[in-house]
């Protein structure tokens, strides 16, 4: 609609042209940065940000870099504000609170899954409706996962499409301080 307003304000068909032009390419680019999110997300997991249980200060120990970026198609709209918590975890409830910036950016809900143990992918759990800026947390027991290693975490909005994505580690044992959590994952 827009585009039919240029036209019709008298910008040259040229000018026309290259806006639509522009448009396009500004529309792959977002699309192949999509897909190498993805990839990236299907990457097995090589660590974790690693966070203590409230009851152990709550302290953010290590940030994993390639843990909670946001997928460009959702860059600017919503950030992953705590991840998983804590983080290594062994029989705690995980929170995983994430962000909505701007009105009616997610439309419908939003859906935390994993991979269990018959390499099938779980709903941890289910936001409904993120349609308006706020905060919005998930929570979920590590028991859904069925076996302690490593799990790579996924957020999906309500068309399948992923959002952000890190990892989580279930153990035996609570860690009790940083260097022990540390330790625990194999850093």
């Amino acid at each position: 609609m827009k585009l039919i307003r240029i036209l019709r304000a008298g910008v040259p068909r040229s000018g026309a042209f290259c806006l639509c032009l522009a448009l396009a390419l500004a529309g792959c680019d977002t699309q192949e940065a999509q897909e190498e999110f993805v990839d990236d997300a299907n990457q097995l997991p090589a660590g974790a940000t690693v966070i203590l249980d409230d009851s152990f200060g709550g302290a953010i120990c290590r940030e994993d870099a390639d843990d909670w970026r946001i997928a460009p198609v959702y860059n600017g709209v919503v950030f992953v504000d705590r991840p998983p918590a804590p983080n290594p975890v062994s029989s705690a409830l995980v929170t995983v609170t994430l962000r909505v910036l701007q009105f009616d950016r997610v439309r419908g809900g939003l859906v935390l899954r994993a991979f269990g143990a018959a390499n099938t992918l779980l709903v941890l759990d289910t936001i409904l409706d993120a349609g308006a800026p706020g905060e919005y947390i998930f929570q979920f027991s590590p028991s859904l996962l069925s076996e302690n290693g490593i799990h790579r975490l996924y957020i999906f909005d309500s068309f399948s499409e992923i959002v952000s994505y890190g990892d989580l580690f279930v153990v035996a044992q609570p860690a009790p301080t940083c260097s022990v959590a540390i330790t625990l994952i194999g850093g």
